[in-house]
């Protein structure tokens, strides 16, 4: 992968992630609600603006573009070979995700536990979190069907997308597995049919499921083409830029609502407008964007996963929190200097605990990997060529 574009990646995850952090972080911290255009202060209008849901929402779906880009890429590049790769393939991406995801439901039960019973009257006051802190959806978190089939707990809803990707990167390899070279075909078929009645019974209950399989897809797909459909960088970025401010603006909260299915045109545009940007940079030789040239990008995305997994549960305790220490008027104002100064307290303690615990979390995949794989070697020296790999 040329350095640029992995640079890009990098960039995006991380700033990507701070805009999700941003967002929820003002909707714990920030009162906007009596804010008019006649006495609303500049920097407290572009914030309630860019910091918000239509533009976190496409923050996500780039999540989605670049996981297929990355992950379901490598398996498109990898049918045709004679060497198995599905064992090898599945011990990372389980250990990628359950690296942060036990730690994080574990630290979303102590955290809303404490929370609940050190300040009952304000901790998970929002209706949203209503009926999602039965332990039973502990282990529908543990087996990633948070958002898909079944609520999330506690207060951690942004769990809902790490759900679907964990799926997608099960499904995606199995549903062309009569593709892959390396696997007996009746086995291949199987395996397909099995993928294909999973994701017919999933998308029954609800059909985000499938649409977001097509985005994780586009990601995926867009790593066969051999050449760009926009050829100039520049110019695939002022697309994707101007597209996500027209639908943020456009497509704003309360057009989602009136018209819900405006939320899968806006989807589709953000994905295409990622997709096209990733393309255009992978080709082009010599770019020189010193935007990119930084290489704390790496740094910074490399605790991003964690910051994602952590950072609701985080917020909702330090909300109640500042309650307790500040009296229940403190969020009564509007866009107070007290909420402003709590919003960013909270955003960099977020930000530290995730990186703390990062480096026990992602730091350590690597570390994981190894292990796992030596230890099914030694439980399971001989198994099937079709899932292994020499």
């Amino acid at each position: 992968m040329p350095d640029k574009l992995s640079q890009l990646l990098y960039a995006a995850r991380w700033l990507g992630m701070l805009l999700v952090l941003g967002v929820h972080a003002t909707g714990a911290f920030m009162n906007f609600n009596d804010l008019t255009t006649q006495n609303i202060p500049l920097f407290a209008g572009v914030w309630r603006l860019f910091i918000s849901y239509p533009f976190g929402r496409q923050a996500v779906i780039g999540f989605f573009v670049m996981s297929g880009f990355l992950v379901g890429g490598q398996v498109l590049a990898r049918l045709g070979g004679e060497k198995p790769f599905l064992r090898d393939y599945f011990i990372h991406r389980f250990v990628r995700i359950y690296m942060v995801v036990i730690p994080a439901t574990a630290i979303t039960f102590v955290f809303d536990t404490l929370g609940r019973t050190i300040f009952p009257a304000s901790y998970g006051s929002y209706p949203i979190f209503e009926g999602h802190y039965d332990p039973r959806y502990i282990l529908t978190n543990l087996l990633n069907f948070q958002g898909v089939i079944a609520k999330h707990y506690g207060t951690n809803g942004p769990l809902w997308s790490v759900g679907y990707e964990f799926w997608y990167y099960i499904i995606f390899p199995l549903l062309l597995a009569p593709m892959i070279v390396s696997i007996d075909q009746t086995r291949g078929r199987i395996c397909a049919l099995l993928a294909m009645l999973f994701c017919i019974a999933i998308t029954l209950k609800q059909i985000w499921f499938p649409f977001g399989l097509l985005l994780w897809s586009l990601g995926a797909i867009i790593s066969l083409l051999q050449k760009p459909i926009v050829s100039s960088p520049r110019r695939a970025l002022i697309q994707f830029l101007s597209t996500g401010l027209l639908l943020g603006v456009i497509l704003n909260t309360d057009v989602i609502k009136a018209h819900p299915w405006v939320q899968y045109l806006s989807d589709t545009m953000t994905a295409l407008a990622f997709a096209n940007l990733i393309l255009a940079i992978r080709f082009k030789k010599n770019l020189n964007w010193k935007l990119l040239d930084w290489h704390g990008h790496k740094s910074l995305a490399d605790f991003s996963f964690t910051l994602y997994a952590i950072h609701n549960p985080t917020l909702m305790l330090l909300r109640a929190m500042t309650t307790a220490a500040l009296g229940p008027d403190w969020s009564a104002g509007t866009a107070s200097h007290e909420q402003w100064a709590a919003l960013a307290l909270a955003m960099a303690l977020t930000i530290i605990l995730a990186y703390a615990l990062s480096r026990f979390t992602e730091g350590k995949v690597g570390a994981a990997r190894r292990y796992v794989k030596s230890a099914l070697v030694r439980l399971w020296p001989d198994p099937a060529s079709g899932l292994t790999s020499p």
